[in-house]
């Protein structure tokens, strides 16, 4: 995930939490549904795929900034473009089914069981509907974006839901939500000496201020291989997933760490590769040599920028980390098998190792990082592993440093750089057969190249080489 314009040369290296928002968005309830929707359905639920997205029983709350884009409309036009997207999807009826049940919900335990199996079920309706037989005539398999716009509007609407009484409290119900809405309830593999284990990550759409449709084809991809089996040699290969959100604060709360480590505790379902995907440079995919220590400020969906070393994750979660007093490990050297992913023939998009890294090389975070190919050297320190200095970087990074810290150096790691996504947009549509026909080529060899590396991490097992 590349951020044009995020160069660390001149920004002073000094932690800040700049929080440039928008600001928060203070919005009634009916006043959020008229934007979405037609007048005619903001009145009561309507038939499935029409009615609210937000809790009719609710009351104004001040929205965060990530929340308030579900209001975006394209110029000229009356229907946000989350509407637009949801509308007649399984996850815009997931939404107004659970909006009708979150109206009769009485406390706090309730809306949280109630959040819990809504985030289980989009996901559950997201992933098959990525891995369902393209049909004509039907939505494009590979949209990631009614995900992302139910859990969103879900949230939207647990927060009206608890404003409307001081005793009941949103937190729990949204954090249910979090969790399962994006598979991290959902990664169990099977045992056997047979099974090559493999865990993805993809990312949410991101950068939709500019551009409200956008997709993230690391998130696709993600769905696609949810549960995905392949074949090897030695016997199968079986794939689990988890899409990340795209803000510094959920890495923060160690989303990445509670997404891999369960995998990487020694057992019969350990994982054998942890890859981390995300979308980076145009038309080619890149498999990254090296992962950075730096956040290089680039903002999020949150509109919020981080530019310090990465921090370790919460204590309170139990994941091995590094010293506080301790110098950070700078780069963190992929171990994916990537000549066999390069050789793998997977197409269309070509597939690169790229070994670039930029580091201050003088001992302080101070003047011009250099770019080089080298490998990094004792005393420099991290502006960009290979695919740069934003979440996809750190994604990689807090994976690896989690895997080394637990010892398991036996498990494949790495990150995935995908190409970025096209918009050949005409006039106000929310998609097109050029743009899916695109996604749906990224997302394929997204699979492909996963079935590349698993197939590798067998044979290495079988051989004892790891």
């Amino acid at each position: 995930m590349h951020l044009p314009g995020t160069s660390s040369a001149v920004r002073p290296p000094t932690r800040s939490r700049a929080r440039r928002r928008a600001g928060a968005v203070t919005a009634l309830a009916g006043a959020l549904v008229a934007a979405l929707l037609p007048a005619a359905a903001t009145a009561a639920p309507a038939a499935d795929g029409e009615g609210p997205l937000v809790a009719p029983c609710g009351v104004p709350v001040a929205l965060g900034v990530e929340d308030a884009r579900l209001t975006l409309a394209l110029p000229g036009e009356a229907e946000a473009v989350a509407a637009q997207v949801l509308a007649g999807s399984p996850a815009g009826r997931d939404v107004d089914r659970v909006v009708r049940d979150l109206c009769r919900a009485t406390s706090t335990a309730g809306a949280t069981a109630l959040a819990e199996e809504a985030g289980a079920r989009l996901w559950r309706d997201a992933v098959r509907t990525a891995q369902a037989p393209q049909r004509a005539g039907a939505p494009d398999r590979t949209d990631d974006r009614p995900l992302y716009w139910a859990r969103t509007a879900l949230r939207v609407a647990l927060q009206e839901w608890a404003a409307a009484d001081g005793a009941r409290d949103a937190a729990p119900a949204l954090a249910a939500l979090e969790r399962t809405s994006r598979g991290l309830d959902d990664t169990r593999f099977p045992a056997g000496a047979r099974v090559t284990r493999v865990l993805v990550s993809g990312f949410d759409p991101f950068q939709l201020d500019a551009e409200p449709r956008r997709s993230n084809p690391s998130g696709a991809a993600a769905l696609a291989l949810d549960g995905h089996h392949v074949r090897t040699a030695q016997g199968v290969a079986v794939v689990q997933a988890v899409v990340l959100p795209v803000t510094w604060g959920g890495f923060d709360e160690g989303v990445v760490e509670e997404a891999y480590g369960p995998h990487l505790v020694p057992g019969p379902r350990d994982a054998d590769v942890v890859m981390t995907i995300s979308q980076g440079s145009p038309g080619i995919f890149s498999v990254e040599e090296w992962a950075g220590a730096w956040r290089g400020g680039g903002l999020d969906n949150a509109l919020v920028s981080e530019r310090e070393e990465v921090p370790p994750a919460p204590a309170a979660l139990g994941w091995p980390q590094p010293a506080t007093d301790a110098p950070a490990q700078q780069f963190i050297r992929t171990t994916l098998p990537a000549e066999q992913m390069l050789a793998a023939g997977t197409g269309p998009f070509p597939v690169e190792l790229r070994e670039r890294i930029s580091a201050w090389t003088g001992g302080t975070r101070e003047g011009t990082p250099t770019t080089t190919t080298e490998d990094p050297q004792p005393g420099w320190l991290a502006a960009a592993g290979g695919g740069g200095d934003y979440l996809s970087n750190e994604s990689m990074y807090r994976a690896n440093r989690l895997r080394l810290a637990m010892g398991r150096d036996d498990v494949l790691g790495g990150h995935l750089h995908t190409p970025t996504l096209v918009y050949p947009w005409a006039g106000a549509e929310t998609t097109n057969a050029a743009f899916e026909a695109h996604r749906r080529s990224v997302v394929d060899q997204v699979v492909a190249l996963t079935d590349a590396a698993a197939r590798a991490a067998a044979g290495e097992r079988s051989r004892g080489s790891r």
